[in-house]
């Protein structure tokens, strides 16, 4: 595949990633928090309960294709990286392995999160869909936003580096890196 071929791929997907996360950012905000406090499993767990639909649309299908898209974008991120400073491999590497990560553990929250939507369509246990919606917090806390952070620093150096895309892009994946290591 030509280079020219590999950066329309790599921007379709981009973009389309984006649009994707745009369409369904109102699943993000309309009914897919519990309304209930976790500490009382079962107001909670009714809770979730109604919000399910939109979960479960979320974390099995608008996110889903959001990481297939992030993840065709980072491989051809990576081979235009490379293309354009060969001695910068190391940065591509760097960027494709902590984007990698960072789907892994946004994916893996969602099965969490989605296993507990998922529980509240039968006759639920509240106390294990609690522990199923806490333990997606872990993906989303800390190790989720470091692991982004290296992925939008890393990212945003190989933009700098190399030109392969705009320098207003490297800097803007160095200001969100610092946002989310400041999240922490």
């Amino acid at each position: 595949m030509s280079d020219l071929n590999v950066r329309r791929l790599t921007g379709a997907f981009g973009v389309a990633g984006f649009v994707v996360f745009l369409v369904a950012l109102p699943l993000y905000f309309l009914g897919t928090q519990p309304a209930a406090r976790l500490e009382d499993t079962v107001q909670f767990s009714d809770s979730l309960s109604r919000a399910s639909t939109l979960i479960l649309t979320r974390t099995t299908l608008a996110d889903p294709l959001i990481m297939a898209c992030l993840l065709v974008f980072l491989a051809g991120f990576r081979h235009l990286i490379r293309q354009a400073r060969p001695d910068d491999e190391w940065v591509s590497t760097l960027v494709l392995g902590a984007g990698l990560v960072v789907i892994a553990l946004e994916l893996a929250g969602d099965a969490l999160g989605g296993g507990a939507a998922l529980d509240t369509s039968v006759k639920a246990d509240p106390s294990v869909v609690r522990g199923l919606w806490e333990g997606s917090f872990v993906f989303y806390g800390a190790i989720g936003l470091i692991m982004s952070a290296l992925l939008l620093a890393s990212a945003g150096y190989a933009t700098l580096a190399t030109g392969v895309l705009p320098k207003w892009t490297g800097w803007v994946a160095y200001a969100a890196a610092l946002v989310n290591l400041v999240a922490t």
